[in-house]
């Protein structure tokens, strides 16, 4: 009984450090390396993380930015992905933009229209 009321403690106590340590520069470097378009939307690539991770990841970042991102099957045993709807795709650029260098733009480029100046987006 003790354990599991330590291991509820520190689930909630890692939480909230990795919530602050999800930055819009950490964000940023995650889309470059392991973010991909799908479509309208975004996939950030999760493959190798357990599933209560990954909601843990999509709870902070949700909390976090009041983005709107899910779980989803990568179509593989086992492997998920976590899905940024297009809705939020706005929000997230805002965010993640001024981190992002010239040459990896294009990984928001085919989702959202970017202005020539390096800090406005144009929706």
């Amino acid at each position: 009984m003790a354990l599991r009321s330590f291991l509820c403690q520190w689930r909630e106590y890692f939480f909230y450090c990795i919530a602050e340590l999800l930055t819009p520069l950490v964000l940023a470097f995650w889309i470059c390396d392991d973010g991909g378009p799908l479509r309208s939307a975004m996939k950030l690539c999760t493959h190798s993380f357990s599933v209560s991770n990954i909601e843990l990841l999509c709870k902070a970042l949700n909390i976090r930015y009041s983005l709107n991102l899910r779980l989803t099957f990568a179509g593989s045993l086992d492997q998920f992905y976590i899905y940024i709807p297009s809705v939020s795709m706005p929000i997230l650029a805002n965010i993640v933009r001024p981190h992002i260098y010239p040459t990896l733009l294009y990984k928001l480029a085919r989702l959202i229209r970017i202005s020539s100046s390096p800090h406005r987006m144009v929706m």
